[in-house]
Parts: structure tokens; sequence; C-alpha cells
């Protein structure tokens, strides 16, 4: 049986066992507790649910007796590790405190460390040379993007390398990292005596070859079974490579292949002058020689590695080929006004690139690499300088009420400026201007920077053909001539394998699938979408916009633990995605959950203005809970967009209806006469003469079934079954009103506010029947979040 991967070290245990953590104590109202994990110098890591997501985590915790300087590297670790964006390094989520205790929530990992494997008797003399170097290569993978983020972990040892279940390797525990770039040179005794490098044994300054003198000691650890030093205690073997050579590795293993045996004896040099260039170089070797000698690199090793895989809809796993994200560099921005507020140049630039590192797919230098520059601002000299293939160079102008920044996206290698943007932010909240301008400057170089790690798989027409279909899917144009899926089909035609048109062609397939049959399309959306999602996530599983696609699909299917958990992984790998937080917010205003469903859509607004559709929902939420200033606050927004005007319009009609306001019905039936006639505006019109009584009960279930004939997914089913049920409600239907809620139960209802307050469903709300449904919705509700 596997143990848990945040067992640490024996030698760094101390005696102080942290407080009493019973399990299902439940921490920041979020993270309940089920296990302990690990315990080590400074607390014990404990397994958890995110009981808002139902994801397993690592919750860290200290001890009773938190000292400053152990509270200040808790939160170095948080600040160092969440610059780190890499499959090969844990993912550190949050950091709080409960009842005067810090605590961070990191992912959890399920398996064995690399200690723990060569502690088991049956790797006595060593591992296998192919398996040695397919875990090195993942370690120092994670150490290339670590030092390409600025830190230096300072800590390496087969106690921090977690070995997964499925076969990745994850770099843990970046408790003393510091910044490379702190200008304190990371002087100090820190870290594990046996694993240290010279240079930190003599308390002199460290950099990233640090870590590549441990990457030696545990290569040559896990080829022979034992450590190249020998000692009394830990620390006379660790002073004994200040005076003398390391072992031979090839005298203590004699079968062991030369190259690495001298990859060994180049990063156990005892100058770190002597040491590889860096921890890509030792990564290259180590791949060239997994190549050379027939065998494969495939570990779960991430962007460098030649495999990953998926789970798609239909539930096979497949293999897809990466690519290597390009490196960032980020200017710090030039800054226009006030003296007052010049410090908001500083504090943007650091929060764009915060955003950015933790953006998945994506190496960002931290900006004190790019500090000396801030008045030598060619981007091609700087990139080259710095080793990055594109540069940001950006300007921000404040003015009282207005924050501006102009953002340009340069190609070293070319000087060619593939992105100019400007995004601004009202100014009456300092703060939150800055957060929200930072957060879209973030996405709008996610998506740049996407579509330029991908070049090479696309053409400069399939190129322009995606750039323009994305514009189409946020206006709302998906099917039809010149749309976005025409547009994307003409892109894959050209260039098949072009990632980021894959993902973008699921997205649209899927929101077309919704709306297919109130536009009488010819196509089958249906088996488009699914089969668009299971590509995307087998050649893209990586792209926030895969992931995004399979949550929509899951929404239509009304698989809804799937759904929340694709956005979840969506958002993860962009946080600053505001497609995948709008769609998320809606299933928290369905849901029951609605402050953070109402907070998530203006989010979402904010970092895409023309990205209104939650407020629809939010809205009608507002509605259900008769607060009818902010109803009509979200739907006047909705309403300066034209092409959320039918939601704005079916949103006025039936909350009229609700609260039997028929004039309000009726001056929105005529506004619809207006409109460009359609299916969506005929919704508007069968609503409205429902509820005016111009149509019978017959009517009323023919209208229905029209929608039914034309084969809607799950999702539109169960919203025109609401809709019904309400008309139904509202004219004295009653056993009518009953069979469209069951109907719409057995479509996958979620909508537990609208079964709870809509006053259309007053009279039927104490029959068995409904009582039936409402427990039955509770319970998918409940599924929902938790697992």
């Amino acid at each position: 049986m596997s143990r848990p991967l945040h067992e640490v070290d024996a030698t760094l245990r101390g005696d102080e066992v942290p407080h009493e953590t019973p399990r299902g104590e439940l921490y920041a109202n979020r993270y309940q507790i089920e296990a302990l994990a690990g315990r080590g110098g400074m607390g014990a890591v404990y397994r958890a649910v995110d009981v808002l997501v139902g994801d397993v985590v690592a919750l860290k915790l200290l001890g009773n007796s938190v000292t400053p300087k152990q509270l200040e590297g808790f939160r170095r670790e948080v600040r160092l590790a969440r610059r780190i964006s890499h499959p090969n390094v844990a993912r550190t989520h949050d950091m709080g405190e409960h009842r005067g205790v810090p605590f961070l929530i990191m992912e959890f990992v399920e398996g064995s460390t690399l200690q723990d494997l060569l502690h088991d008797p049956a790797s006595a003399g060593g591992l296998a040379p192919a398996r040695a170097a397919r875990i090195a290569l993942s370690v120092c993978e994670a150490l290339t993007a670590a030092h390409a983020a600025g830190v230096v972990h300072r800590d390496l040892k087969p106690a921090n390398v977690l070995l997964e279940v499925e076969g990745r390797v994850v770099l843990t525990d970046f408790g003393i990292a510091r910044p490379l770039d702190d200008g304190q040179h990371t002087q100090g005794l820190l870290g594990t005596p046996v694993y240290m490098a010279p240079e930190q044994v003599a308390g002199a300054p460290v950099d990233a070859r640090t870590d590549l003198y441990a990457v030696g000691l545990v290569l040559f650890e896990m080829l022979t079974g034992r450590l190249p030093f020998a000692g009394d205690t830990a620390f006379a073997a660790a002073l004994a490579r200040l005076t003398e050579r390391p072992l031979e590795l090839l005298s203590v293993r004699p079968d062991a292949p030369e190259a690495l045996a001298e990859l060994v004896r180049q990063c156990l040099s005892q100058e770190s002058g002597h040491r590889p260039a860096s921890a890509a170089a030792i990564a290259e070797r180590l791949r060239g020689w997994l190549v050379g000698s027939g065998e494969t690199i495939s570990s779960g090793a991430g962007p460098l590695s030649t495999l990953a895989s998926t789970r798609h809809p239909a539930g096979a796993t497949t293999p897809t080929a990466t690519l290597q994200a390009p490196m960032v560099a980020v200017l710090p921005l030039r800054y226009q006004g006030p003296p007052a507020t010049a410090y908001l140049g500083e504090a943007l630039t650091d929060a764009a690139i915060d955003v950015l590192q933790q953006t998945g797919g994506m190496r960002v230098l931290g900006s004190g690499a790019t500090a000396r520059y801030r008045d030598a601002r060619d981007p091609r000299a700087v990139g080259t300088e710095l080793g990055a293939a594109m540069v940001v160079d950006a300007t921000l102008q404040v003015t009282p009420t207005l924050l501006r920044v102009q953002a340009r996206l340069v190609e070293v290698q070319t000087g060619l400026q593939v992105y100019n943007e400007r995004f601004e932010a009202r100014a009456e909240d300092l703060l939150d201007a800055q957060e929200i301008v930072g957060k879209k400057i973030a996405e709008g170089l996610r998506v740049e920077l996407t579509t330029y790690a991908h070049r090479r798989t696309g053409t400069p027409e399939a190129i322009a053909l995606y750039r323009r279909a994305r514009r189409k899917i946020i206006g709302g144009h998906v099917v039809g001539p010149d749309g976005a899926i025409e547009l994307l089909e003409e892109a894959l035609q050209a260039a098949p394998m072009f990632r980021p048109a894959l993902a973008s062609y699921a997205v649209a397939c899927t929101r077309a699938w919704f709306f297919a049959t109130r536009v009488g399309s010819p196509r089958d959306f249906a088996a488009l979408s699914r089969a668009a999602v299971e590509r995307t996530l087998e050649l893209a599983p990586d792209l926030a916009e895969s992931q995004f696609a399979r949550g929509m699909y899951e929404v239509q299917v009304g698989e809804w633990r799937d759904a929340v958990k694709a956005f979840v992984r969506a958002l993860d790998l962009a946080p600053t995605y505001a497609h995948a937080h709008e769609y998320l917010s809606q299933l928290q205003c369905e849901a029951g959950n609605i402050e953070d469903g109402v907070t998530r859509a203006r989010l979402a607004a904010a970092l895409e203005p023309s990205l209104l559709q939650a407020y629809a929902h939010v809205a009608r939420v507002h509605a259900l809970r008769r607060d009818l200033g902010a109803l009509h606050e979200f739907l006047d927004k909705l309403e300066h967009q034209p092409h959320f005007q039918f939601q704005a319009l079916i949103t006025r009609v039936r909350v009229a209806g609700w609260f039997g306001d028929l004039d309000t019905v009726r001056a929105c039936l005529e506004r619809s006469r207006s409109m460009a006639q359609g299916e969506r505006e005929n919704a508007v019109s069968f609503s409205a003469h429902g509820l005016l009584g111009d149509y019978d009960r017959e009517r009323l279930w023919v209208g229905l079934e029209d929608v039914i004939k034309n084969g809607p997914s799950p999702r539109m089913l169960t919203s025109t079954c609401q809709v019904t049920a309400e008309i139904m409600g509202l004219r004295g239907f009653q056993d009518d009103c009953l069979a469209l809620i069951e109907r719409a139960c057995e479509s996958r209802l979620i909508d537990l506010e609208w079964l709870d307050l809509c006053p259309a469903l007053a009279a039927v709300r104490a029959d068995p029947r409904f009582l039936k449904v409402r427990r039955t919705v509770a319970q998918r509700v409940e599924a929902m979040w938790i697992v």
C-alpha cells in the first residue's frame, strides 16, 4: 500500500508535536482534515478535502510555538513556490490562519518519496540506471522552472522528491528557498547537512549551481544506494566535502554507465564554476543518454518530457506530445502620473508577473531579473541578455479617475511587436483598479504567449483565422457564415495540429450545442462537441481552453461534479481566464453559492467587459431573493451589449410573471417584435403569450415538444422545462407544473434557489412530488462540491 508523499527526512524531525487536529476539523470554513500525512521540522502536513470543489489537498500546518522566523519562512515558501508553475513542482494554492495557527494549502500527491524508495530493501545497491536518470531528469526540469522563476531551492534531497503512483516526479518543500535576486546572496548554513554543497557548508554565497551539486549527490545515491562522503555524524560528512574528494561512482558501482558517472563528477565539483552550466543542461544530457541507450523518457516529467496524458469524456487515457514554454521577461512599467502614486508602476509590474507565474505553460522571470533595465529598454537587447524569447514592455498612465496601461509584447529573435493592447480601470479604489488591470494584462499576454508557444504547429493563415475566431467567440458569433466555428474549421484544415485552434473549436462547438435547437442548425452539435472535446483533451490537455471546453460539455450533459473539476482545473492553469470564471459563476448561482457566484461574475466582466452571460443568472437570483434594485442593475448592464439583449428580455419577462406584473410582460413582448426575429426571440414571445393567457395548456405543451424534437442538450431541456413550469404554475395548471419540474429533475436540474424561492412554484411546494424532487436536487448540489 502506498504511503502519503509528504513524509519528511527523519533527521529533521523534532520532538514538538503540532496541536491535535482531529479528523473532520474544518479550516477556514473550507478545508476539512482527513488524516495526518507527515511531520517535519516546521510542523505537520495533513491530507484534507477542499469542501468547495471536492479536491484532495495537502494542508501544511505550523506547530503550536510559532517563532517570527518560522512564520517568515512559511510566508516565503508560499511566495516563492507560487512563482513556479511546472508539472514537476508541487503547486501551492493558498495560505491562511485558523485559530491563530498559520497554514498553507498545497497540491496533494499520492505515492511515496524518493527516500522511501532508496530505503526499500529491494533497492539495495542502487536503482537501475535508466530509472535513476529519468527521476533525475524530472528533478532537473523542476529546477529549471524554479531557477527561471528566480528561485534557488537549497534543500534538494530524496525526502523532497515525491514519486506519484502514476509515475510523475514532483519536487516540493521550498521552506528555506531564496530568490536569486534578493540581494542577500543566500548566505548561511541552511539545509540538510549531508546534501549541502561546499559553499553552503562554508556559509558562503550560494546560487542556482548549489542545487546542481545536490543533483549530483542524489544521482550518486540513486545509482549506489549510499552517499559519496562519510563521517561519524551528518555534519562531519558535510564538512568532509570541503577538504576531500567524493568517492568515485564507478568504484562503488562498476557497471554504472560512464556518461552518468561523468555527469556526477562534474556536478560534485567543489568549485561551483566547474559544475554544469544549468539544470537545463543536465536535463539535456540525461535525455540524450536515455535516447541514445534506447530507453524511454516518459515519467510524467512535464513539458520537457515526451509524453503527458489526460482523461477525456469517453474515459480513455491517451499520451500527447507537449512543447517547451517560452521564457518571458517583463520590463518595469514606465510610469506617467502624479509622484504620489508612482509606486503603482512597480506594484503593477509585480502583480502582472505574479499572475503570469501562476499560469500554466509559462516561464516568467522575476522582477529582480529585469529591475536593472528600468531605463535601458531595448526589448531585443534585454531579451538576448536574459535568454528570454519574449519581452513585455508597458506604460502606466494615472489620472485622478483612471488607470491606463499600454502593453506590448516583442519577439526577441525578430524584434517584431506581436501584441499591443490597452487596458483601463476606474481609479475610485486604486488597489482594486491595480488588481484588475494586472489581471487584464496577464490574461491578454497569456493568450498571445500560448499562441506563440504553439506557432510551429500552425501556419500564418491558421493563426490569423484562430485570432479572428477568438474575437467571434467573445462577441457571441459562433454559428453561421464567418462565425467562430467556420473560421476554426478553416484554420484546422490548414494546420490540423495547431492546439490553440483545437481547444477553441471545442469551446465553440459546445457553445453551439446549447443554442443549436433554437437557431435551427442542421449540424449535429452534440456529436461535434463531444468529438472536439475528446480531441483537444487528447492533444492539448494542458491548455486552459481545453479544460474549459470539457467543463462546458459536462454542464450540457449534467455531469456537474466533472464540470466543476474541469473549470477549477482551467483556472488552475489560467487564473485570469474570464470565460471559466463566468461559467463557474453560473453554477454557483444556481447551486446556492450565491455570494461567490456574484463576486466571480463581477470578476469575469471586469476581465472581459463584453462577457456578461453570467449577469443574467446573477440578476435572476437577486429577483428570487426579491432584491429588485440589484435585478435591474445587472439587467441594465446586459442590455448595453447587443448580443445579450435577449437574455435580459427573457429574464424581465420571467420575473414580471413571477410577481404578476403583466404590463411589463406586454411591454417586453412589444420590444421583442422590434428585434431581429429568430428562434431565440420567439422564446420571449412564447413566454409572454403563455403568461398573458394567449396560449392554452395544450399549446404550451406543443411548444415544449417542438424543442424536444430538435434534440436539445440536457442543459437546454432543463432550462426550457423550468420556464414552462413557471407558466403552468402561474396559470393554475399544478399537475403540469409538477410534471415539468420532475422532467427538469430527470434532465439533471441543480437550480436549488429556483426550487426554494420562485414565486411561480408556491402552489406546488408542499406537494410530495415536489419535495421528492427537492431532496434529489439538494443531494445533487451537495455532490457537486464535496467528495
